[in-house]
């Protein structure tokens, strides 16, 4: 399964939010969508970075009370890890594995399509084998065996 398919079941859009933002904005919209992580992006839609829970978490701790109108470029990761849209569920897990990370954002032609989490893949990849195991019993099912005259 590739991360194409992936995302043609799950809900549609990015959650994005302008680097200025204030971190209480971009708390407040991460909960209200439950959602882990929202993605950086300029005026044109260009990815700039991610804010993740863990982020807001760091700076917590680094900046206490005065946290909530810091703007969300002071805290988010600039350095973030992407996947291709063509890019397998199998090999988008290796990468946040790999890479100690449960978000990434998916490319498709360097254009920002959508945002993965390791639940949702989790969650896909085990439908995904549900299906496959009910349609293999089905087929051995369905399956006569004859005895040799």
């Amino acid at each position: 399964m590739e991360i194409r398919d992936f995302l043609e079941h799950k809900q549609a859009g990015v959650l994005s939010v302008a680097p200025g933002h204030a971190l209480q904005q971009a708390a407040e919209i991460m909960t209200s969508h439950g959602v882990g992580a929202l993605v950086i992006t300029d005026e044109a839609g260009n990815l700039l970075g991610i804010v993740t829970e863990r982020d807001l978490t760091r700076a917590i701790a680094t900046y206490g009370a005065d946290l909530i109108d810091k703007p969300v470029r002071d805290v988010m990761t600039e350095k973030v890890v992407t996947c291709d849209i063509d890019q397998s569920v199998v090999e988008v897990l290796y990468l946040m594995k790999s890479n100690g990370v449960r978000h990434i954002p998916v490319l498709d032609l360097d254009r920002l399509t959508g945002i993965v989490s390791m639940r949702n893949l989790n969650d896909g990849w085990f439908d995904l084998m549900e299906d496959e195991n009910r349609t293999l019993r089905e087929r051995v099912g369905n399956l006569e065996f004859h005895a040799a005259d």
